[in-house]
């Protein structure tokens, strides 16, 4: 349903407008010939009203009109209904609208500062809100606290007996905190001052100035920091990204020997670069890296954290030890260095095998050692054994239903040879087939045709 604004010419949209003979064809030649033809019922009415305001040419748009409406036609609040009504020319038209005041109207389609929709309080529970003392103020009388009624004074005088009642309290926690911050007559500014000592300075003592200035106290472990942290400081100065010396650190050479070392950007804390410590000077407390760790670039004051461990490292950067899958670490020959060196092994205990080998024959081997090294070996005769063994003991099972393949053992050729000899084998116009011992089973099978003068037996192929 549409809102017209009351008392406010507008415009309105009429149809579809639709033939008379088939109900569906729009008209597009209405006009409104008399009063009868365009007619209103306004709010509350119970007869119709012909439309007061000068009819403006109506607009056809496939049925579609547009149509004025005067001050006249829009002066009562309500449902508005519009009825078009030509039985020569079209089926009845109606529409229904809601006029409303400007106030709704503009509230509700007017731009946002143009009116708000008022929702003046006029009564509270059945009964008239009294008029305030200052308009647009609210007052709020409290009549009773409590379910009990209130006099003129009751309210403040109870105002006043809980700021009595707060003074009190307050008094009260004063008193007990000074007894408390007193023990036995010395104050708690002695008790800290004996924490923090005659030297003690908050500007350069507090605890976040400790931890930024990597104190050796507190670094190397006697503060209580981490065992496994060897010293936390900072770079002192910087030559090169490998070479550096430290705020605070050991005196003793090579103290920090093969430690792994993580530098942290003074200005970016998630900045880390991992390094290894390949010499390290007591004396001046410089810091030589075995690489550069090359993730940024490093500056004085820079934070330093030397790890206590120096386990075994590769020395150079990133690199990991190949184990096994059950962790086992050995030499693999295409890993080493130089596979191709010849190498003399005439005064260890290697003497089996040379590094130099040559087609037939293998160098470094001698009567007594190549006896040595074949008397564990099988002899020809248990070689004979063995293979007549294989031969006229072993069995072996025949293939089984599958394709043939173009490259199988020698075991499985054989089989296949003694099952098309041994085994049932039937053929038709176009088809072989080679049996299972059952007899029933087809294991094999291959196409056959003959053209009368050829016979061309396929590729056996599996069964069934």
């Amino acid at each position: 349903m549409q809102y017209l604004k009351a008392d406010t010419v507008t415009e309105v949209l009429i149809g579809p407008v639709v033939a008379v003979g088939d109900g569906f064809t729009p008209v597009t030649s209405l006009t409104i010939a008399g009063a009868d033809e365009a007619e209103i019922i306004k709010h509350g009415a119970t007869t119709v009203t012909a439309i007061t305001g000068t009819l403006a040419a109506i607009t056809s748009a496939d049925g579609y009109y547009a149509l004025d409406l005067v001050v006249g036609d829009v002066d009562t609040e309500g449902r508005l209904t519009i009825l078009i009504n030509d039985d020569s020319l079209c089926l009845p038209v109606r529409h229904d609208f809601m006029v409303v005041n400007a106030n709704v109207f503009d509230s509700l389609f007017a731009a946002a500062t143009t009116d708000y929709l008022q929702i003046d309080a006029i009564q509270h529970i059945g009964t008239a809100y009294a008029t305030p003392t200052t308009n647009g103020v609210p007052e709020v009388d409290v009549t009773h606290v409590a379910g009990t009624a209130q006099t003129a004074g009751d309210l403040a005088a109870m105002i006043t007996a809980v700021d009595d009642l707060v003074d009190t309290e307050v008094a009260a926690i004063k008193s007990d905190t000074a007894a408390i911050l007193t023990d036995t007559g010395t104050t708690l500014d002695t008790k800290l001052n004996d924490i923090q000592g005659a030297t003690f300075s908050s500007a350069t003592d507090s605890l976040e100035a400790i931890r930024d200035r990597g104190d050796a106290a507190w670094t190397t472990g006697a503060g209580g920091s981490d065992r496994l942290l060897m010293v936390d400081t900072t770079i002192a100065t910087l030559s090169s990204q490998t070479s550096f010396t430290l705020t605070a650190g050991s005196a003793d050479n090579n103290a920090y020997l093969n430690c792994t070392i993580v530098i942290e950007d003074v200005s970016t804390a998630t900045q880390k670069a991992v390094g290894l410590i390949s010499a390290y000077t007591g004396a001046t407390k410089t810091v030589t890296l075995k690489y550069d760790p090359a993730i940024f670039t490093m500056a004085a004051t820079d934070k330093v954290y030397i790890l206590a461990e120096n386990s075994l490292k590769s020395t150079a950067q990133n690199r990991q030890l190949d184990v096994t899958a059950t962790g086992a670490a050995g030499i693999d020959w295409g890993n080493v260095e130089n596979p191709t060196t010849a190498v003399d092994l005439s005064a260890t205990d290697i003497q089996l095998c040379d590094t130099t080998t040559t087609a037939g024959s293998v160098t470094g081997l001698t009567a007594s050692n190549l006896d040595a090294a074949i008397s564990t070996r099988a002899t020809p005769a248990q070689v004979n054994t063995e293979v007549l063994d294989v031969l006229n003991t072993d069995t072996f099972a025949e293939p089984g239903q599958e394709i043939p393949g173009a490259t199988v053992s020698l075991v499985k050729k054989i089989g296949y040879m003694y099952k098309a000899f041994r085994n049932k084998f039937t053929q038709d116009a176009t088809t072989a087939k080679l049996y299972a011992d059952d007899g029933t089973t087809v294991d094999q099978k291959a196409m056959v045709s003959d053209s009368g003068t050829e016979f061309t037996r396929g590729e056996m192929g599996t069964g069934p």
